[in-house]
């Protein structure tokens, strides 16, 4: 609790300027990318997945959330020339263009192929809960949120305290600490 965490990496909603739809987090071996956002650039490409690892933005090595989103955040409708890892496949080289994601729609039930929305938030698949679902799941576990204002952040402690869903029992179970530092989502644009 004596260790703030920095602020929020966020950008202001500037006109023409569009992300891919990626979380990242730093980790040991470079920035992992979290979470592909569904409707996203980067999804609607299908060329990055979670658990690449971003080593290269438009042939600049990077080491941090900050320097990623200086580098994608650009002009709507411009590419992006991202350098991969792959497990399995090895090193990539992918463009993306820039651009925003689709207005979401409200939930209708189910979706074709899919779960239905009426079930709630699946366990242990944290990126497709809501923010909504993932800070009442995080309170109701004790775990603290301070400074976890992305949904990136809220993701990675559900995943470190593998919280239940909202509204479940942790019987048997020690809150998490919530103390780990997050990572970065940016890319709505």
């Amino acid at each position: 609790d004596c260790n703030p965490l920095p602020p929020p990496l966020r950008f202001p909603p500037t006109m023409g300027k569009a992300g891919i739809g990626l979380g990242l987090a730093v980790t040991v071996e470079g920035l992992r990318v979290t979470e592909v956002v569904p409707g996203g650039s980067a999804a609607r490409s299908g060329k990055v997945v979670v658990d690449d690892l971003l080593l290269h933005i438009d042939g600049q090595h990077v080491t941090s959330i900050s320097e990623a989103k200086q580098l994608i955040v650009g002009e709507e409708g411009t590419s992006v020339r991202l350098g991969i890892y792959r497990n399995g496949t090895g090193d990539l080289s992918v463009e993306i263009v820039r651009g925003s994601a689709p207005a979401p729609t409200p939930p209708s039930g189910g979706t074709a192929g899919g779960p239905s929305s009426s079930s709630g938030p699946i366990p242990g698949e944290y990126s497709s809960w809501t923010a909504t679902q993932l800070k009442q799941a995080l309170k109701e576990a004790g775990v603290n949120l301070a400074g976890a204002a992305e949904k990136a952040d809220l993701v990675k402690l559900a995943r470190d305290n593998n919280v239940p869903p909202p509204g479940t029992s942790r019987a048997g179970q020690s809150p998490g600490a919530g103390s780990r530092q997050g990572g970065g989502f940016f890319g709505f644009g």
